[in-house]
């Protein structure tokens, strides 16, 4: 995904990355796109940028009107997520979706679930 030194401190930041899906014979590039934060650049959260409602993007807000904190909006239907990716307010079936991490020598990568 990329380097730990690339995402700063309690400021959820986009990464953009290619993967490969194998479904049979058929091995298909897919983008995958996820927001990634921590809070003391040991400790990792990579949430996917898709809303749970209809898969539409969410966009990172500084301060939400909802909440007047930080947190995930959905354009969409009005769907608001707080910045740990749980609903807040709007049509959403359940939380952002979540990735599992590691590091291994400074670069963080990212499994899809």
């Amino acid at each position: 995904m990329g380097s730990v030194g690339e995402i700063p401190l309690n400021q959820p930041t986009l990464f953009n990355t290619t993967v490969a899906k194998q479904r049979g014979w058929v091995v298909e590039q897919q983008e995958l796109s996820v927001f990634v934060s921590t809070q003391d650049g040991t400790d990792f959260v990579a949430l996917s940028d898709r809303c749970t409602h209809l898969a539409c993007r969410v966009r990172f807000v500084d301060e939400m009107e909802q909440t007047a904190k930080p947190g995930f909006f959905c354009p969409c239907h009005n769907g608001v997520f707080d910045a740990s990716g749980e609903i807040v307010a709007g049509p959403i079936p359940r939380p952002l979706d979540r990735f599992d991490t590691k590091v291994e020598e400074g670069q963080l990568f990212v499994k899809e679930v």
